[in-house]
């Protein structure tokens, strides 16, 4: 996906949520993620991640996620490796399932800093996607788990809670 296309959707995704954020469900959460790195020898880190999302509908909705390793990935016995800081913003739709509990997907794209133990970058931009599950444990509060492929070799399994504004 060309870069132009990719920040278009990720601009577009952004905009809706704020547009619509004060109006409709708002919600605000912050997960622990184990990181994989590697496209074929995975190695895995720890990654803390703040989400902020709106559902404009009950089926669909927004996010943007912001992280930050906490635990970098050892690549060999001399390297390890990072996410620096990370952004992703995702279409959102949802299947509710009871009242409670409902399963969605992501949809979207994401940019990613890597840093290495020599203070080394590098970045790219992505078009990404996961699938999830979320309970609702109160009216205010849910947790929910997913599984997102932020690049092709950067995947992350995310669980967290989240708080309803309204």
């Amino acid at each position: 996906m060309p870069y132009n296309l990719l920040k278009t959707t990720l601009g577009a995704v952004v905009v809706a949520m704020c547009v619509t954020a004060a109006a409709e469900a708002p919600y605000l959460g912050g997960d622990a993620q184990l990181t994989e790195f590697g496209e074929t020898s995975k190695v895995e880190g720890k990654t803390a991640q703040i989400r902020l999302g709106t559902m404009i509908h009950r089926n669909f909705g927004g996010e943007v996620h912001l992280g930050k390793s906490i635990e970098n990935a050892e690549l060999s016995t001399t390297n390890e490796i990072g996410i620096n800081y990370g952004f992703s913003a995702f279409a959102k739709p949802t299947l509710p399932l009871s009242e409670q509990l409902a399963v969605y997907a992501l949809l979207g794209g994401s940019y990613i800093n890597l840093v290495d133990e020599n203070n080394l970058t590098a970045s790219g931009s992505s078009v990404a996607a996961g699938a999830g599950l979320s309970i609702q444990i109160s009216p205010s509060f849910s947790i929910a788990a997913d599984y997102v492929q932020y690049q092709s070799d950067i995947s992350g399994v995310n669980v967290g809670l989240r708080y309803h504004l309204k």
